[in-house]
Order: C-alpha cells, then structure tokens, then sequence
C-alpha cells in the first residue's frame, strides 16, 4: 500500500465518466465519501467530513438536478 503522500496514479476517465482507484487506494478509501473538486488544471480528492459537508452546501446543483441536466443534453 502506499503511504507516501506524494505518490501518484495515471488513471483514465472511461465512456461513462467513471474512474477506477488503484487496488492500494481502493482499499484505503473503501466505504467513504470523496468530494471531487475541479481547481481548472487539476482535481482534488477529499474526504466528506462533517465540516465539509456544511461547506459545500448549497453550492451547485442537487444530485437529483445534475441527473436531469445530464439526460437532457
């Protein structure tokens, strides 16, 4: 498993929008909550805690919205 916290992964994006972890960070992160952040050249991954849930709030669309503007174009 990799404790280094500058390791990094080349990970691809497939059809469906969906991204596989490596097996070593699928273990470490299993059964969490990750926020994914798009900073324009980068993307970060963070752990949903209480704290951050009451920061984002509020911000961008609901799950249910972001479906119906993905299924109508």
């Amino acid at each position: 498993m990799a404790e280094d916290a500058d390791t990094a992964y080349s990970v691809t994006v497939d059809a469906d929008g969906r991204v596989s972890l490596p097996d070593d960070l699928a273990v470490r992160w299993r059964d969490r909550t990750l926020l994914i952040a798009d900073l324009g050249d980068r993307l970060v991954m963070r752990e949903v805690t209480t704290a951050l849930r009451g920061k984002y709030r509020g911000r961008g669309p609901s799950t249910l919205e972001a479906r119906a503007m993905g299924r109508e174009g």
